[in-house]
């Protein structure tokens, strides 16, 4: 098991099956929020005696995340700077939002 904790405030961000699923969720918060985003993250496993150890921690943690984002892969930053807007959806209710049978938020 892979955990992903975040040495600041001490809480846990995640449990993770594989150490690819953790790098990927690091890389998508990094794409989402910017890369200083996860400069207090550490990526730790149990060893077999039961203790954490850190695999890597901030600009290493960000480094690996990277060099495991698929072959063609571009963060989300560069995929958003290439988008036009879509100005003829102005107005147009998110289906999740037509569909709801609870109150929108005030």
């Amino acid at each position: 098991m892979y955990e992903i904790w975040d040495r600041e405030s001490g809480n846990q961000i995640g449990e993770y099956g594989s150490e690819a699923h953790a790098l990927d969720a690091v890389r998508r918060l990094a794409d989402q929020l910017g890369p200083t985003s996860v400069g207090s993250l550490v990526l730790a496993v149990y060893s077999q005696a039961g203790e954490p150890v850190a695999l890597a921690h901030g600009e290493e943690l960000l480094r690996r995340a990277e060099a495991e984002r698929p072959r063609g892969g571009r963060s989300l930053a560069d995929r958003i700077r290439h988008l036009r807007p879509l100005g003829f959806l102005r107005g147009v209710v998110p289906i999740d939002a037509a569909h709801s049978h609870s109150k929108p938020p005030a």
